[in-house]
């Protein structure tokens, strides 16, 4: 099909597009021009809908910006939680969606800040006499005017995890419960309402933890266990079939309770590795406001989760203001062939180009020799990283890598702090274009890592 049939096609035409730039391709279907040069070959909006995600497609913002951050966190499914870069939002449930009246600091729901793209929740549960529930999601001491039953938050993750099941994504969401119940009735009821609204079936649980991993070998029934962040990764609750992982502060009854067989205790590395929004004074941890140009700042700087209030539609905290890994229109395809993925130090802040996979780069080679692949420090990170000697095409990186030493392999920044230090060692070696091991080359538009092969 030509351009000009192609783009007075109905089904072809943009309807997310702006009219200006479809006039602007129709006049350049009117004047011959080909297609290939004129556009990206890789469709966003339908790669968004390969990839399931109905609610990137029916709103309005950026597609290629929604597309390249959904290839961001594929990138990192396979990194444990702790060396994660997410997005989160401060006091999920506190939300004007949920009818609360008293400084909310949210405006959608918990389905809606989800599909938006927050990975990690954070529910402070009490139990609020005033309200004949058992137990609530409300703020401290706003907690007997304003709050939210738990069953309507339950629900809500039930009902995105059924969703996401059904459109087959690889979304994930951990959720923190930060908890001032009292008594073991409480905590019993919080474990009934697990099992009977969100459903055991979408929650990872420490018994699943003990099954899975040699460290989880000590795990006891009703018996406390600590967060594995460093262990667990997303990609591993989707290999065994589940959307959550829970885990809480605030617990001191009896070490002997069965709700602790669905929640993992807080480690203190997790939230310690946190930063989020605060009213009024901000603390070591928290900062008043938080905008799109501070977030790679502070997943360079260590920082694994970042707690964001009033997330809305279209936010482009979650688009183009988190992106450390694609740099603005990236990948596109551009002209065709455009299948391997560079770091560019030279422009847009280190950021990643597709390109053709027959041009000469050094290439991005990571140390695997040791038990720790990642790292919170930097001295550490750059020992993990290097350039390999010589120039290679992308199909010669690996061996180029080789050339290190048996432990060099060929490899792709997982996170930002990976990339700001990749970049920083590209820099001192003078050189602008380096090879990740990332490519599309076997589904175009599917970009994948040597783990994800």
């Amino acid at each position: 099909m030509n351009i000009f049939s192609y783009f007075t096609n109905t089904k072809h035409k943009p309807a997310k597009a702006s009219s200006a730039a479809y006039k602007l391709l129709l006049a350049m279907a009117v004047a011959g021009t080909n297609i290939q040069s004129a556009t990206a070959a890789t469709d966003a909006d339908a790669m968004l809908e390969q990839f399931g995600l109905e609610y990137d497609i029916n709103t309005t913002s950026d597609p290629q910006a929604k597309y390249a951050m959904e290839l961001q966190r594929r990138l990192m499914l396979d990194v444990p939680i702790y060396y994660t870069s997410f997005l989160g939002t401060h006091n999920s449930y506190n939300s004007e969606a949920y009818n609360i009246t008293l400084w909310p600091q949210q405006e959608m729901t918990v389905i809606g800040q989800m599909n938006e793209g927050v990975e990690w929740i954070e529910l402070d549960v009490h139990h609020v006499w005033t309200t004949g529930h058992d137990i609530d999601f409300c703020h401290g001491e706003f907690c007997y005017f304003d709050s939210v039953n738990s069953h309507s938050i339950l629900d809500d993750l039930r009902e995105w995890a059924e969703d996401m099941n059904a459109k087959d994504t690889t979304r994930t969401a951990v959720i923190y419960i930060e908890s001032d119940l009292e008594d073991n009735e409480y905590y019993t009821d919080l474990k009934n309402q697990l099992n009977s609204r969100v459903g055991a079936e979408h929650i990872y649980m420490p018994t699943d933890y003990k099954n899975d991993f040699p460290n989880g070998a000590n795990v006891t029934a009703n018996k406390a266990t600590s967060f594995p962040e460093s262990e667990l990764t997303r990609q591993h609750l989707l290999d065994k079939g589940k959307r959550f992982v829970i885990y809480f502060s605030g617990y001191n009854k009896s070490d002997n309770h069965e709700v602790l067989d669905w929640i993992f205790e807080d480690s203190g590395k997790l939230n310690g590795s946190r930063v989020w929004e605060k009213d009024g004074y901000p603390t070591s941890s928290s900062t008043l406001n938080i905008t799109g140009s501070d977030l790679i700042g502070y997943w360079q700087d260590g920082k694994s989760v970042i707690g964001l209030h009033d997330v809305h539609t279209d936010d482009g905290r979650f688009r183009e203001n988190a992106q450390w890994s694609w740099s603005d229109g990236e990948p596109n395809d551009a002209g065709s062939g455009e299948d391997c993925a560079e770091l560019r130090t030279d422009y847009d802040d280190n950021r990643w180009n597709d390109a053709s996979c027959s041009y000469t780069r050094r290439a991005a080679c990571k140390w695997t020799g040791g038990s720790e692949l990642y790292s919170k420090d930097n001295s550490a990170i750059y020992n993990l990283w290097s350039l390999s000697a010589s120039t290679t095409t992308w199909a010669g990186a690996e061996q180029a890598c080789q050339d290190l030493g048996s432990d060099w392999h060929f490899e792709v920044p997982r996170n930002a702090i990976e990339n700001a230090v990749l970049a920083a060692i590209a820099e001192e070696a003078g050189v602008t274009k380096v090879w990740l091991n990332y490519t599309d080359s076997a589904q175009e538009g599917i970009f994948t890592t040597p783990s994800q092969r």
